[in-house]
């Protein structure tokens, strides 16, 4: 009987550790998201910006040549686009990141109330 006793105290700690680690990584990200923002001031990701403007447009296989107004436009619309990209990123990062939190956190306070219990009725 003891030795289930151990194995079930063992089980609830390791469930305990598991919800620590999903707290940590959790805190570590948005912690590290908050740094990138707001002392950094990196608000934006523009190192993807596809480049498609400077190469020649084809229509129906006849390269075409692009004036000077539309590789401006052509270039305004990828930052646009890319602005759009790291919001959504930063969206999904961060509701990522919470998630961990709402998970790891009653995961932590149960395994451990639960494994503590179970040690103390010896």
């Amino acid at each position: 009987m003891k030795i289930l006793k151990l194995i079930q105290a063992i089980f609830l700690y390791i469930t305990a550790l598991i919800g620590v680690i999903l707290v940590t990584i959790g805190t570590v990200s948005l912690i590290d998201y908050g740094i990138e923002t707001y002392i950094f001031g990196i608000r934006e990701n523009t190192s993807y910006i596809n480049r498609t403007c400077e190469h020649p447009k084809y229509i129906n296989g006849e390269e075409i040549e692009r004036t000077t107004e539309e590789i401006a436009e052509c270039k305004e619309q990828e930052k646009e686009s890319a602005k759009e990209d790291w919001k959504y990123q930063s969206a999904r990062r961060i509701s990522n990141n919470i998630a961990l939190l709402i998970v790891g956190i009653p995961l932590w306070i149960w395994g451990w109330r639960t494994g503590r219990k179970a040690t103390k009725k010896d």
